[in-house]
């Protein structure tokens, strides 16, 4: 028969094990309180993602510009209008303005179509803005044969 542990040795490894656990625990806490919070992952958005241009058909006739296209809002409670600006005397800035409407709603990427006429000199120039700030564009002439001025760009197929 082996000999059996002496109470006073049983104790001893008890109390052991128990300081061997609370100190791991105090570790633990203390580990998780003393480090610094991860910094978030924050990427450059215009270095990442490729922003595609907006398509917008032009049309020159009768001494004014047509301009018609589509622009992508967050979601289908916006409203969007168009302001001509005159920077200069043929250079001009069409300002498309997005209001949000009040309220919830539900947030899915919106095309909303856009048209407006400017009367200006035949070689004018012009700048797009949303709500005042530049984006990416691309004006494509439209053909001849098409009348823009009775485009209704609501009017889907």
């Amino acid at each position: 028969m082996e000999p059996q542990p002496t109470t006073s040795h049983t104790k001893l490894i008890t109390w052991l094990i128990i300081a061997i656990v609370v100190m791991m625990v105090a570790y633990g806490f203390y580990a998780s309180y003393s480090t610094k919070p991860a910094e978030p992952n924050v990427t450059n958005n215009t270095a990442t993602e490729v922003e595609t241009p907006v398509i917008i058909r032009h049309q020159y006739k009768n001494a004014k510009h047509t301009f018609i296209g589509e622009i992508n809002l967050p979601d289908p409670c916006y409203s969007l209008s168009t302001e001509s600006l005159t920077t200069s005397k043929s250079s001009y800035v069409i300002n498309l303005k997005s209001k949000s409407a009040t309220g919830g709603c539900i947030t899915v990427v919106t095309a909303y179509p856009f048209k407006t006429t400017v009367a200006a000199p035949k070689l004018a120039t012009f700048t797009f803005t949303k709500d005042g700030k530049t984006f990416k564009y691309k004006i494509v002439e439209a053909a001849d044969s098409e009348d823009l001025e009775k485009f209704d760009p609501y009017v889907k197929g």
